[in-house]
């Protein structure tokens, strides 16, 4: 990992969207975040949820080529994310787990996914999304 291109506590706001599930710690880059946020400022922290990562959600994309490829998403429980946050004095001010919905589902595809998707996740958590303040 490397050091954002940031001063030191010059962000107010800042956003990390479902990135973090691709590093194998959360430590370091919770650290680096925390670095550039001035005291009182918020970040506001997605990722895939453990649960859905691991049950097997994994990042698919299309590449150039229209060749189909896969980035795999880490697991990070719940307590990863607390304690990174308290070694990084940020403060935990909401989290939420939205689900994967019926709607979600229905956008698949492939009908054979879409039927074995329905049984089997909707209802379950999807993303993990955190409101967090810098102490200060």
């Amino acid at each position: 990992p490397h050091p954002l291109a940031v001063h030191d506590q010059s962000i107010d706001v800042q956003v990390c969207a479902l990135a973090l599930t691709h590093v194998r710690a959360l430590r370091q880059p919770v650290t680096e975040l925390a670095r550039v946020l001035r005291p009182g400022g918020h970040l506001i922290l997605s990722d895939i949820h453990p649960v859905a990562v691991a049950t097997g959600a994994h990042a698919f994309f299309v590449r150039p080529d229209g060749s189909r490829g896969v980035t795999r998403n880490e697991i990070h429980w719940t307590s990863e994310y607390v304690s990174a946050f308290r070694a990084a004095d940020l403060m935990i001010e909401q989290a939420a787990e939205p689900p994967f919905e019926q709607s979600f589902v229905e956008d698949m595809p492939d009908a054979a996914i879409r039927d074995a998707a329905r049984e089997a996740v909707v209802g379950l958590p999807f993303a993990l999304v955190w409101r967090v303040r810098k102490a200060g």
